[in-house]
């Protein structure tokens, strides 16, 4: 270490805190997903709808395929 435990403990605290938010995000990204997918089984889903799905899927850490 080069004393700088005080810098480490703050990187390690934010660390945990992102990856965290990142569960988060991607559990309520999965949810809205599945929930449009199951709303529109007939229905192609529109220009917004695409993009807003590619975000979410994104943040959800889901590849694009």
């Amino acid at each position: 270490m080069l004393g700088r435990n005080d810098v480490a403990k703050i990187l390690n605290m934010t660390l945990r805190e992102e990856n965290a938010t990142d569960k988060k995000l991607g559990a309520i990204a999965k949810r809205k997903i599945n929930r449009k997918a199951a709303a529109r089984k007939l229905k192609k889903p529109d220009r917004s709808e695409r993009a807003e799905d590619a975000f979410l899927a994104v943040a959800a850490g889901i590849p694009a395929i």
